[in-house]
């Protein structure tokens, strides 16, 4: 591949990353694993994939602030209903009402309450700093400054910045309950996962929004953005 050119991995975004080796991954993301990506070639990936960063979720607080207005007007609706039953002694008719409004609020609650944390552990992600290996040098960044191909350097306390495969680890404890809702670390490595692997057994892969628990490793970029699996889930919920 001829210097400062890479691959428009746009036609890759469906890509089963955690699939393939890690050799496999740097060659298909025009990377130098030892040196990472160069200036010229940073420049091209935020013109081709533009910031890191969860603008295209903006409107979620938005989307929110309808949803429960919605459920208010309904459970309002719900309620009033249930009293004038039961003060015309119909009791069974009543209580059905009731167990519908209580149904009713807690899908609601559950339905706001997991896309607030998508959203939350999203922004926070991206407006954190990162180190990254650029042009054979280690530099911290702001994280929406990441583009794919971008090698990120990660450690204990750590949120990852972006969706990424690993090339490098030590000890790598991973928490990923604000993707996969599971409190219990889980064990990453470099080897590739099965290629039927659910999401949450990929252990080659580290997820924009979950957190470094211990041990340390340095993993490509593969997604950033709206285009991550943290990104992907806040969108289809606005």
């Amino acid at each position: 591949m001829a210097k400062g050119t890479r691959p428009d991995l746009r036609a890759n975004r469906a890509r089963n990353w955690h699939d393939l080796e890690a050799s496999s991954v740097t060659r298909l993301l025009g990377v130098d694993p030892n040196a990472g990506l160069t200036s010229p070639e940073v420049v091209t990936g935020r013109l081709q994939y533009g910031l890191n960063s969860c603008e295209g979720v903006g409107s979620r607080r938005i989307t929110v602030t309808l949803v429960l207005l919605s459920f208010s007007t309904i459970i309002g609706f719900l309620l009033t209903a249930a009293i004038l039953n039961s003060a015309v002694r119909d009791n069974i008719e009543a209580f059905s009402i009731l167990v519908v409004v209580v149904m009713s609020a807690i899908v609601g609650f559950v339905y706001v309450l997991k896309a607030a944390r998508a959203l939350d552990a999203m922004q926070y992600a991206t407006q954190a700093t990162v180190r990254v290996r650029r042009a054979g040098q280690e530099n911290q960044i702001k994280a929406e400054e990441l583009v794919p191909g971008d090698l990120v350097i990660l450690s204990a306390g750590d949120s990852v910045p972006a969706d990424a495969r690993l090339i490098e680890t030590r000890e790598l404890q991973v928490q990923e309950s604000a993707l996969t809702g599971k409190s219990i670390a889980v064990g990453k490595g470099s080897s590739r996962a099965a290629t039927d692997a659910p999401l949450d057994q990929r252990q080659s892969m580290v997820y924009l929004g979950t957190t470094i628990c211990s041990g340390n490793a340095v993993a490509a970029v593969v997604a950033t953005g709206v285009q991550t699996e943290l990104g992907k889930r806040a969108a289809c919920d606005n």
